[in-house]
């Protein structure tokens, strides 16, 4: 099966107007706030968005999160193309 996309997902909790990347589950549990953002890889769109519970979020919050997630999606697909394919 040919792929044509490669989302790139990033978690992200705020806790008292911090941001933490990347949660473990364990942060997960204790974090108030968290939301999940999936960028496409290549073009940097914007896939889907999901925020569970907590507090609601700024717009300033919401772009800093966004940012932080095109950031981590840069790091992601630099990596992907570094990677050698595996044989079959």
């Amino acid at each position: 099966m040919e792929t044509h996309r490669f989302p790139v997902p990033l978690t992200i909790g705020l806790h008292s107007d911090k941001f933490l990347c990347d949660l473990s589950l364990t942060e997960e549990e204790r974090m108030p706030t968290q939301m999940t953002v999936v960028l496409d890889a290549e073009s940097g769109q914007l896939c889907s968005m999901q925020k569970a519970g907590g507090a609601s979020m700024t717009s300033e919050q919401l772009a800093r999160a966004l940012a932080l997630c095109n950031a981590r999606r840069k790091q992601v697909t630099l990596a992907r193309g570094q990677q050698q394919p595996r044989p079959l």
